[in-house]
């Protein structure tokens, strides 16, 4: 009598043993990265441990707040976020073109490579240059803080867009210019209806971004609120302090509750 035949396994192979080993490997590397950058910032949990009695001491200095500098520092906060609305919208009109004009799918290589250096080379230089960079020219004040955030959010926006434009599909464009449509026409029918909720998502989130790094801003001179914020630990007022960080956090949970509506709105 014959043995039964064994029907096929259904299950699919396992991954070779190579792909456990890259698995191996990778998290090797991933833990040698954090013990090097553990030991680079000193990390001692001791010391951590040991630093909570300053901490509270620091916010039981701040208590109770110091109303009386409430209209003063309001005024900074609305100033602060007056520069944000005015960088951010300076940053979008240099941004939108400079986005299409380092997307590879709309351009020549060479063109996008140019663009594309351009954009990181705004963006790898610190806001903070930026402001001292425009004091200098400009003299102290909001204007120069508005400057230095106009020019540094077109590198992160000019990135965002350029790459978000890279992953449409094609196939409305080439339909658009199967139509008989120009460039022009391509771009306004086949392209922007496709990056559009993903260019507000950006717009957005630089102006959250603007505003909370207006912050620090007037550390330099180049106005907002970081001047008084400066001024206050310097002199050790920490109610007043109080009382500003109570303003930037009421502010920033304002602002954050707008986007996400404008956000439903609009996207």
């Amino acid at each position: 009598m014959m043995p039964p035949k064994l029907a096929p396994s259904t299950h699919p192979p396992g991954p070779p043993l190579r792909h456990y080993v890259r698995l191996l490997l990778l998290g090797l590397a991933l833990l040698g990265l954090h013990v090097w950058a553990w030991r680079g910032i000193e990390l001692e949990v001791a010391r951590l441990l040991g630093s909570a009695p300053h901490m509270v001491d620091f916010l039981v200095r701040m208590m109770p707040p110091d109303l009386g500098v409430f209209r003063t520092v309001l005024d900074a906060v609305l100033e602060t976020l007056q520069m944000a609305i005015i960088g951010t919208t300076l940053s979008l009109l240099l941004a939108f073109p400079l986005g299409f004009l380092a997307a590879g799918n709309l351009v020549h290589p060479l063109l996008r490579v140019v663009v594309r250096t351009l954009l990181n080379g705004i963006r790898s230089i610190p806001l903070i240059v930026y402001a001292l960079f425009f004091v200098a020219a400009v003299g102290l004040g909001p204007l120069a803080g508005t400057l230095a955030m106009a020019l540094y959010s077109t590198g992160m926006l000019g990135k965002f867009f350029s790459e978000a434009i890279e992953t449409i599909d094609p196939r409305p464009v080439e339909g658009v210019l199967a139509s008989g449509a120009g460039r022009l026409q391509a771009l306004r029918f086949g392209v922007l209806p496709q990056v559009w909720p993903q260019f507000v998502a950006f717009i957005l989130y630089r102006f959250e971004l603007n505003v909370r790094e207006g912050t620090i801003l007037g550390l330099v001179g180049a106005g907002g609120i970081g001047f008084y914020l400066t001024l206050y630990m310097r002199s050790f007022e920490y109610g007043r302090v109080a009382t500003l960080a109570l303003i930037i956090l009421a502010m920033i949970a304002v602002i954050d509750a707008l986007s996400s509506y404008l956000r439903s709105k609009l996207i």
